[in-house]
């Protein structure tokens, strides 16, 4: 009985996730007129992203899904540093690589069979929040905001996913785990959709 539950509940969050984020495709494409590198960054983001969903989600091929997820977080970094006009304040990226080898280390026995994975991974997630902070610390807009918010979240889902102690398995996504990853990545979306104050 548990298992198809955890069966039905994973068909669910492929479905939205693919759903989501193909409407998401569609909606940055329809609502821009001119193409610039940031709308393009977004674009590849995306494309990873729907690819992420149905290797990851759809439990089929972990390499792909991993590949994805990181091209995902470094397409939107790119996207965002698009944004950037100022010198970069070098105390952000230093103070979140601090704080990235305390979390590793922290939660270093309960990663000991995916810590190249967790590194890697968090590495590029740390990449995208410097980016978005580092553009909202310059803008203050609403936009550089949302993705700052979107960053952080993105990082909390992997947190949850990848290191949370009470995860049996990882690759069995909660509806709560999937439904803020949808959420983050609206607002990374939102952050660079154009006409957009």
């Amino acid at each position: 009985m548990q298992e198809s539950h955890v069966g039905h509940q994973n068909r669910f969050s492929f479905y939205l996730g693919l759903i989501c984020t193909s409407v998401l495709l569609v909606l940055m494409w329809s609502l821009t007129s001119e193409w610039c590198a940031s709308i393009i960054w977004s674009s590849v983001a995306l494309c990873c992203c729907l690819i992420f969903t149905w290797s990851f989600v759809g439990q089929t091929k972990f390499r792909l899904s991993f590949s994805a997820f990181l091209l995902s977080c470094i397409a939107f970094s790119l996207a965002f540093w698009q944004h950037i006009l100022y010198p970069i304040q070098w105390w952000l990226p230093i103070t979140l690589i601090a704080l990235g080898i305390v979390l590793y280390l922290l939660f270093l026995p309960y990663i000991d069979k995916r810590m190249t994975v967790v590194a890697v991974l968090g590495t590029g997630l740390l990449g995208l929040i410097w980016s978005a902070s580092g553009w909202w610390l310059q803008a203050r807009s609403w936009s550089a905001l949302e993705a700052s918010v979107g960053a952080a979240l993105w990082f909390v889902v992997f947190f949850r996913v990848m290191v949370y102690p009470g995860q049996k398995r990882f690759d069995q996504p909660s509806l709560v785990t999937t439904s803020g990853f949808l959420v983050a990545l609206c607002l990374l979306v939102v952050a660079v959709l154009p006409y957009h104050p």
